[in-house]
């Protein structure tokens, strides 16, 4: 049994996992609650575009996420020069540019009003400095974990 308390990390793998149900969990209850809340405010109708709406959004970051970020991070750990940060940052705006593109096609399709389509487009942009500081952060993280 000591053994296994040992390769789970000791007496801080607690404290790291909960930290680690917080970060996670915290997000969540709120989208939630935020579901509720939509749910008793909208229309049926209103609720079904922001659920295309948001459901765009999240795919649409994850597909323009996945094609960088991992490679940032893990470059960007092991003392990448300014030049990969300069072509991720290049990929990650020819990405962004794809996904809203390809919305402003899907969405009125779907249903969705072209005051809708435009805001979930612009949060699709709002959202490429924020996942591009936490990829930074994700690989300064693995940087000082390895050094200590």
């Amino acid at each position: 049994m000591k053994r296994l308390y040992h390769k789970a990390g000791g007496a801080g793998a607690l404290g790291r996992a909960t930290w680690a149900m917080a970060i996670k969990g915290l997000p969540a209850i709120y989208g939630l609650g935020v579901i509720f809340v939509l749910l008793r405010a909208l229309p049926v109708e209103e609720y079904g575009s922001y659920g295309v709406a948001w459901a765009f959004l999240n795919f649409a970051a994850m597909c323009t996420r996945g094609l960088w970020a991992l490679a940032l991070v893990q470059r960007w750990a092991y003392g990448a020069d300014q030049r990969v940060l300069q072509s991720t940052i290049a990929l990650m705006l020819l990405t962004t540019a794809l996904g809203i593109a390809i919305g402003l096609v899907v969405m009125p399709a779907l249903g969705l009003s072209w005051m809708e389509t435009l805001l979930t487009c612009l949060a699709l942009l709002i959202l490429v400095p924020r996942d591009l500081a936490l990829a930074l952060g994700q690989a300064e993280a693995r940087v000082c974990g390895a050094c200590s």
